[in-house]
């Protein structure tokens, strides 16, 4: 019965070893860190449109929506639209440097691990083209070079580190022409969905 009983001994010991090994496995899924934070992009979202001078976009706030699929929490502490006049046409996040920006209007914000959460927010603007509609006075300084790249860009912070002017780009607008009364003319929008800040 020696084999029985070494059967049964073998046995044990391996579930022994399952155990610790998801006991294992459980521990570090508990105390690993993992950051996921994003920002959804919506059709529907900062309406910019172009006249001959200057932007102007609507006044009334603007619902932004975030989602935290990672395990920490993070707070948003504050945002800026950006404008960045192209040579030629192409999508990447908007150069700081170079670019023209406007703040958002916030209270810096939590989103927990795990949640959605909408915003709103407002332009740091006080000055109107007509009720309801602000008008922004962007540096586009050649008309001739009528494409102009619009991002947002978002500084939050986790319990353990600090995320700097994470830049987005939105979409590719088209300035009108002198001498046109033509207004938005959307080249490209990014698809709706969420993307990654961090």
């Amino acid at each position: 019965m020696a084999w029985l009983r070494l059967t049964k001994d073998f046995g044990g010991i391996t579930i022994s070893v399952i155990a610790l090994a998801v006991s294992t496995a459980s521990l570090y899924m508990n105390f690993r860190t993992v950051e996921d934070f994003r920002y959804l992009v919506a059709r529907d979202l900062l309406l910019i449109e172009p006249r001959e001078e200057y932007f102007v976009a609507r006044a009334g706030p603007t619902a932004l929506t975030f989602a935290n699929a990672g395990n920490r929490q993070v707070v948003v502490l504050d945002g800026e639209l950006l404008f960045e006049q192209l040579a030629k046409p192409e999508l990447r996040d908007c150069d700081k440097s170079t670019a023209s920006k406007v703040k958002l209007k916030f209270e810096p914000f939590v989103v927990r691990a795990g949640d959605i959460h909408t915003q709103l927010m407002t332009f740091d603007l006080d000055e109107f083209e007509k009720p309801n509609v602000y008008k922004i006075n962007v540096d586009v300084s050649d008309k001739n070079v009528p494409k102009v790249l619009l991002c947002v860009a978002f500084s939050m912070a986790t319990p353990t580190r600090y995320v700097f002017d994470q830049v987005l780009w939105l979409n590719l607008i088209e300035w009108p022409r002198n001498g046109t009364k033509r207004k938005m003319d959307p080249v490209y929008w990014r698809p709706a969905q969420f993307f990654r800040l961090f």
